[in-house]
């Protein structure tokens, strides 16, 4: 038996064999739960999405990375990356850009829980 591990196991990894040759492969994807509509999102996206390995973990570096530039109040990459920490802890909860941004406009500490869970980042 041949085990794959993470993104290893995806759907087009066998694309270029002719067939059989990765009958038996297990593996495990350790993934935040990919829910139904979030799922959705992704396929109002692109409707031909087939491979939603690592969407929520993505999706969130995504929006850790825009909340801090909106706290940094900038788009120079050591500015943000010194907020990086900051949004996703010891703030208010908020889970959704819009609701992010305005409690940072309205000068509040956030505190962003993602679509792959809470985060708590730390020096």
């Amino acid at each position: 038996i041949v085990y794959g591990t993470d993104g290893n196991i995806g759907n087009a990894l066998g694309e270029n064999f002719p067939g059989g040759e990765l009958a038996g492969i297990k593996g495990t994807l350790p993934m935040a739960e990919l829910t139904d509509e979030f799922r959705d999102r992704l396929l109002k996206v692109d409707p031909a999405l087939t491979d939603f390995t690592y969407g929520p973990e993505s999706y969130d570096a995504v929006m850790i990375t825009a909340l801090a530039a909106e706290v940094a109040k900038s788009d120079d990459p050591v500015a943000i990356a010194n907020e990086i920490n900051g949004v996703t802890e010891g703030g208010e909860k908020c889970t959704t850009f819009a609701d992010c941004v305005e409690k940072i406009k309205a000068g509040t500490d956030i505190d962003y829980d993602g679509i792959a869970g809470p985060f708590t980042f730390g020096p």
